[in-house]
């Protein structure tokens, strides 16, 4: 049976109703899954929180991870930590940092959410701190999800109609 590890680093770590999908997902394809909070305790805390009403256990780590290893089959990934040990997974998840080009951003005045990677933006319709400006898509979202995308983008296009009709 393949093992299952789950970052819950970077973003997934300031989200961790997220990393308690991933991993009561991770359940429906293996009884070993092992989610790694890289020494967050308040994570750590909260994990358990989460995932105390599994009705399969979910392992938690805390150790400092200091390498990923690439393994010699498929998908299979070594996780060395600061101590020196080291387990072997048969795949892992997370949710890697997604890097927007914002440049332009700080031109146009525009306010960024506290990850940095996204666009301050008021619902539904996608405003940015800047009126008139627009934010559709993974801009000026964290779930950087295709129908999610989609859904925004239509949302943004109702907004732009809506103020070019002077509503």
């Amino acid at each position: 049976m393949t093992s299952i590890g789950v970052l819950a680093i970077d973003l997934m770590a300031q989200v961790p109703q997220f990393i308690n999908g991933l991993a009561r997902n991770g359940l429906q394809f293996s009884d070993d899954v092992t989610v790694y909070t890289n020494g967050s305790e308040s994570v750590l805390a909260t994990l358990k929180q989460l995932l105390s009403t599994t009705s399969k256990a979910v392992k938690l780590d805390n150790r400092r991870i200091v390498r990923l290893i690439k393994g010699e089959k498929n998908a299979e990934v070594g996780i060395r930590f600061e101590d020196g040990s080291q387990v072997k997974h048969g795949f892992l998840v997370h949710g890697p940092r997604n890097e927007i080009a914002l440049d332009f951003a700080e031109d146009l005045k525009l306010e960024r959410m506290p990850s940095g990677g996204e666009l301050k933006v008021s619902t539904p319709f996608n405003e940015t701190t800047e009126p008139g400006c627009f934010a559709a898509g993974d801009i000026g979202s964290m779930g950087k999800i295709v129908v999610a995308g989609v859904a925004s983008g239509s949302f943004t296009a109702i907004g732009i109609v809506k103020q070019l009709q002077g509503y």
